[in-house]
């Protein structure tokens, strides 16, 4: 659905890198986004799923539950 809110394509970097160049596009109405993985390496999905994974566990314990 994102490529619906392409206006225009400002300007393409390293064209001879073809497909790999570095596109540049304008944008209408897009967002607010959530970045998934940022540039230190920090992975927000795979954060989110350890601490979901830690929570079923930490319910499972109080409850009894076999391992």
């Amino acid at each position: 659905m994102e490529t619906l809110q392409i206006e225009e394509i400002e300007k393409v970097y390293w064209e001879d890198l073809m497909p790999e160049c570095i596109w540049q596009f304008r944008f209408k109405a897009l967002g607010p986004l959530t970045v998934g993985i940022d540039a230190h390496g920090a992975n927000l999905q795979w954060e989110v799923q350890n601490q979901a994974q830690q929570k079923i566990e930490d319910l499972l314990k109080k409850m009894g539950a076999p391992k």
